[in-house]
């Protein structure tokens, strides 16, 4: 009867530790769709840091490659990134403690962007998107439609590479 008590008693000690699953690890499959090179800006794009998001695991998330000292002169929270980690379209960059530094969320494919208390707005973009902003005068005349929801225009205006009248003289 002891015997059974004791086993009762362990059983019921033991049963919430059973109970519980372990905490779900990195998504390595995401990661890996999602890895590759990136690069850290500011609004104005004249402060850049290239960095890899690598799909390797590191205590805290996934590994990141980058010039440290260089990328922190520019972004100074970058001096203590030490991981990165996706949350659905939100790539976060952390630290040893895993306190979120950036916060970047998509705001279309291939470019994120972050705006946390205390620092400018910062993008995070591939390196293939970020090689698509440079457009030439050419590329940008033309029709263009500002649109809502599904497609319809709300205003079209064009643009030329002609000269214009001044502001004051319209």
């Amino acid at each position: 009867m002891r015997a059974a008590a004791t086993f009762f008693a362990l059983l019921f000690c033991a049963a919430p530790a059973f109970a519980q699953a372990p905490a779900p690890g990195p998504d390595k499959e995401a990661a890996a769709g999602v890895a590759g090179q990136y690069e850290v800006s500011n609004a104005d794009h004249d402060q850049i840091c290239p960095l890899n998001l690598r799909a390797d695991t590191t205590p805290g998330g996934f590994k990141l490659d980058f010039n440290r000292a260089d990328c922190a002169a520019k972004f100074p929270p970058l001096k203590d990134v030490t991981a990165w980690t996706l949350v659905v379209d939100t790539i976060k960059l952390t630290d040893m403690r895993g306190r979120v530094l950036y916060e970047f969320t998509q705001v279309e494919n291939g470019m994120y962007e972050s705006l946390r208390p205390g620092q400018p707005l910062t993008f995070l973009q591939t390196a293939a998107s970020a090689a698509d902003l440079v457009r030439t005068v050419e590329q940008m005349t033309g029709d263009w439609n500002v649109t809502r929801n599904a497609g319809d225009p709300v205003c079209v205006f064009t643009l030329n590479n002609a000269p214009g009248p001044a502001v004051g003289d319209m």
